[in-house]
């Protein structure tokens, strides 16, 4: 006997982007999230933000008062999109220590009490020695040097 009770819809997939990717940064890998996602708006994540040199890392926190900011994009085709972003990021989920990045999902505040709960790449080394972004934006952060656009830049 077939049912007729129709299938539930999947959770859309979203992405938390905070570093080069972010629109306006002109980051090769931008095209991308322009051929697989679509522009949410800007969202925040509990965690902090360091400067690992090329480019910023993500790390989740309870702190009450410590965000990173970024931008949310609604993936059209997420396993097309997050196999080259995971292949650019250095992600392997069958070796997840060993890449610099690792995928993740965490809940964004999107603003007026709303939150979705997107896919991310969270810095995966140890964060000793590096410098602190205290405003959590990288945008806002102080200015980017010309080899931030570098093709390994996140």
């Amino acid at each position: 006997m077939v049912s007729s009770r129709p299938r539930p819809k999947p959770d859309p997939d979203y992405l938390f982007v905070y570093g080069t990717l972010r629109p306006g940064v002109r980051h090769e890998m931008n095209t991308v999230l322009e051929r697989y996602g679509e522009p949410v708006g800007r969202g925040k994540i509990s965690g902090i933000l360091y400067d690992v040199g090329l480019y910023p890392g993500a790390v989740k926190t309870t702190a009450t008062r410590a965000f990173v900011h970024g931008d949310v994009y609604l993936l059209r085709d997420a396993d097309r999109a997050l196999k080259v972003l995971d292949r650019y990021e250095g992600w392997d989920e069958k070796k997840p220590r060993a890449g610099e990045f690792r995928r993740s999902r965490a809940v964004v505040d999107l603003g007026g009490r709303k939150t979705v709960k997107a896919w991310i790449y969270l810095y995966n080394r140890p964060t000793t020695g590096l410098t602190r972004i205290r405003s959590g934006d990288y945008l806002a952060g102080p200015p980017r040097s010309s080899r931030a656009l570098d093709k390994r830049a996140r």
